[in-house]
């Protein structure tokens, strides 16, 4: 082989690594591009199904929009009970559950439930098409018409804080301080939650310090009373509000990176709200084609 040959080759094996490295540098760009661009899409299109719906955003009353005594106007959809402002939504996804909303930050969306696979929703969108991102989504044992002690509800933690990233706020006790409520509405109630514990802790893990926070959801008062102990516990500042067995909590929770299979939990207590009144008669009867 003459010598301009070999020098030739082994220019040729130096820029393999640059080449390899280009190319991966360009696919994750274009990897990125492709995200963010179905990032806002998706965006786009909880921002039309935040048009369809008015949710209960006045954090001074309960959010109905009537007063407790009158109770929600319903439909009935399917045998369904559906509080009036949910109507559009359902039909659009049955699987719509209810609306949950925390002041001041990004957290402002439909959720959802797909009974007997809790996962369903973890990468689909509203319209069950795959998404990355996916939609909030209620745990296994989520049930709005007898709600258990503790709903659970989940949801990816993305950038831009959008679907539940923004949860992370709630590590700042001053933004607690001025962040106290959230509302969590369902096709039977409105509901304004008052935080009561913030904390991180991970799952999955034979570790016996890690708090298994998602196992508790229908309980006694034992297991209610050693729920609120260990999450009061686990909160890295003092949150004076605490609960008592009776009161129906809410639990938030989205991926955590402080750990492997960290998790970010926030909790909350509801303190007002109002029901759908069953006493009378639904504002229409639907029935759709399954």
């Amino acid at each position: 082989m003459s010598k301009n040959k070999k020098t030739k080759e082994k220019k040729k094996k130096k820029n393999i690594p640059f080449i390899i490295s280009a190319i991966l540098f360009v696919s994750a760009g274009i990897g990125m591009c492709f995200y963010l661009l179905s990032l806002k899409e998706q965006e786009e299109e909880f921002e039309e199904l935040r048009s369809k719906i008015t949710v209960s955003t006045d954090m001074e009353g309960d959010g109905s929009g009537s007063s407790a005594a009158q109770g929600l106007d319903y439909y009935l959809i399917d045998g369904v009970v559906v509080q009036k402002e949910f109507k559009d939504l359902y039909l659009e996804n049955s699987d719509t559950i209810g609306w949950v909303k925390a002041e001041d930050t990004t957290i402002d969306y439909p959720v959802v439930f797909k009974k007997g696979d809790e996962e369903y929703y973890s990468h689909k969108n509203f319209n069950k098409e795959y998404s990355f991102n996916g939609c909030i989504f209620g745990g296994g044992a989520t049930d709005i018409v007898t709600p258990s002690e503790n709903i659970i509800i989940y949801g990816h933690h993305i950038v831009g804080k959008r679907m539940f990233g923004a949860l992370d706020f709630y590590e700042d006790e001053q933004y607690y301080k001025n962040h106290k409520y959230i509302t969590f509405d369902t096709l039977r109630q409105t509901g304004k939650y008052e935080v009561i514990a913030v904390f991180r802790t991970k799952i999955n893990t034979g570790d016996k310090k890690a708090f298994q926070y998602y196992e508790y959801t229908n309980m006694g008062k034992k297991n209610f009373d050693e729920y609120i102990e260990n999450i009061k516990n686990l909160t890295p500042y003092n949150i004076p509000t605490t609960a008592e067995y009776g009161d129906q909590l809410l639990t938030l929770s989205t991926c955590a990176y402080h750990t492997s299979n960290g998790r970010f939990v926030v909790v909350a207590k509801r303190i007002e709200g109002n029901e759908v009144d069953l006493s009378k008669k639904p504002i229409e009867e639907i029935k759709t084609e399954k």
